[in-house]
């Protein structure tokens, strides 16, 4: 384990360079070292698990820590729990990820209790679910409970900062060219509206060093901006920004940060207090694998009383009273019966283990890089090699392929569930996660070749 901390956080810069050679190399390493991760044992788990099988996990979990091993097949016992037809290969968590059995099975049974009775003195239990959920949530990113606020997805908590911060004519918004499209367009229209500038920023597109990345944004920056916008990891490259450093310069210039995160959370770790963001948001049915339309905004605590709301809902003024970022979650009728699933799905994730799934992640994401290398010779890649760099998502191009029909051939004559783009970054993007085995990933990239 101290071996795979080595190698992943301290990689030989030597390593980086984007040439097939350089990239077969560190690849084997983090291989090598990720290795440790996957030595977990065994068990078998039918194909109609009921939510209680998360106790198995946590019994799998347990026996892990006392030593025993069992290679690939701990990963299976993970993917029983979701109800994935076996004949796809999903790799597509960067846009939506199967739920696991557990947070299905919670989302139905209160969907159920509303519906068999929903007088208001059966549903005001849903606020002790809420706060559960908000509890959990909080934890897992390491904020307070009153900094988050349970929305219906990325978008909205992102439009929630974007339209509650008070900007006007004159300020600057410095925005990463790489964002997800709706958060960059979102910035565009409230700019239209009320008369500041936003500038987009361009990084390398084989960056080698978080120096790389860093630069553009420092040399954006005015006297007049106000607030820096990027994703953590962006959807179209898998590049990774380094966000603590970015946040850090921010800060020590009086600058926000509005901080996408829905690439990351539930692939790697993430601490907010740590990188010192202002805002970070993020989505339940990606990466975190939970129910649809939920979704997380974090503010910090003291930029709640200034910011204004989007919606004004039922309960506003006791929200407002608490001085919480439940203000923010004043938005009419919900689907509590989500909010609990999310809850759920958050506990999944604890009971499989934050760093466990991060290192599972790193080492599906070097198989491809791997695979790719051996099977498509000529592939160009857009996500880093160099995990300090990248996180889950893996893109990339065959150089003289023209892929505009590749995502309809890839899911109709060989069932792989993938994105593929065109635009400025034209390429296949896969994103493998927690339920994807590393055969899948064979499978995948075998049918991959076959276009090229």
């Amino acid at each position: 384990m101290e071996e795979l901390s080595k190698t992943l956080e301290s990689p030989d810069k030597s390593d980086l360079k984007n040439s097939s050679r350089s990239r077969r190399s560190f690849v084997k390493k983090i291989l090598g070292a990720a290795a440790v991760f996957s030595a977990v044992p065994y068990i078998k788990c039918s194909q109609t698990a009921s939510p209680d099988s998360l106790d198995l996990l946590n019994e799998e979990v347990n026996r892990l820590s006392a030593g025993m091993s069992g290679d690939e097949q701990f990963w299976n016992v993970v993917k029983d729990q979701f109800i994935i037809d076996r004949k796809y290969v999903h790799i597509n968590a960067s846009n939506l990820a199967p739920a696991p059995r557990q947070v299905m099975e919670t989302h139905y049974k209160f969907i159920r209790d509303v519906n068999v009775n929903p007088s208001s003195y059966n549903r005001s239990k849903y606020g002790e679910m809420r706060r559960n959920t908000r509890m959990l949530l909080a934890d897992f990113i390491g904020a307070g409970q009153n900094e988050i606020a349970i929305v219906r997805n990325t978008s909205e908590a992102n439009n929630i900062a974007i339209n509650g911060l008070q900007l006007s004519e004159g300020d600057e918004v410095v925005i990463w060219d790489q964002n997800h499209t709706t958060l960059n367009t979102a910035w565009d229209v409230r700019a239209e509206m009320y008369g500041f500038k936003v500038i987009r920023v361009g990084t390398p597109v084989h960056p080698d060093t978080p120096d790389d990345l860093i630069k553009p944004f420092k040399e954006a920056i005015t006297s007049r901006t106000k607030v820096i916008g990027f994703s953590d990891t962006s959807n179209i490259s898998g590049v990774r920004l380094p966000a603590k450093e970015l946040c850090t310069i921010a800060r020590n210039a009086g600058i926000l940060t509005v901080v996408d995160g829905v690439q990351t959370v539930g692939a790697r770790r993430i601490n907010v207090k740590e990188m010192g963001c202002d805002f970070y948001n993020f989505s339940s049915h990606k990466w975190m694998v939970g129910p649809h339309e939920t979704g997380v905004m974090y503010i910090r605590e003291e930029l709640i009383s200034d910011l204004k709301p989007l919606i004004v809902g039922v309960g506003w003024a006791g929200a407002l009273e608490s001085g919480t970022a439940q203000k923010f979650e004043k938005l009419g009728q919900q689907d509590n019966a989500r909010i609990a699933a999310f809850g759920k799905a958050v506990e999944f994730h604890n009971t499989i283990g934050k760093e466990r799934i991060e290192n599972r992640v790193k080492a599906l994401a070097a198989v491809l890089e791997r695979e790719v290398l051996d099977k498509i010779p000529g592939a160009e890649f857009y996500s880093p090699v160099n995990p300090e760099l990248s996180c889950g998502v893996v893109k990339f191009n065959i150089p003289g392929k023209d892929l505009s029909g590749a995502q309809k051939v890839l899911y109709e004559k060989h069932n792989i569930i993938c994105t593929v783009h065109g635009g400025n970054l034209p390429g296949i993007r896969f994103s493998p996660h927690l339920y994807t085995t590393m055969e899948d990933l064979k499978i995948a990239v075998k049918a991959v070749s076959g276009l090229a």
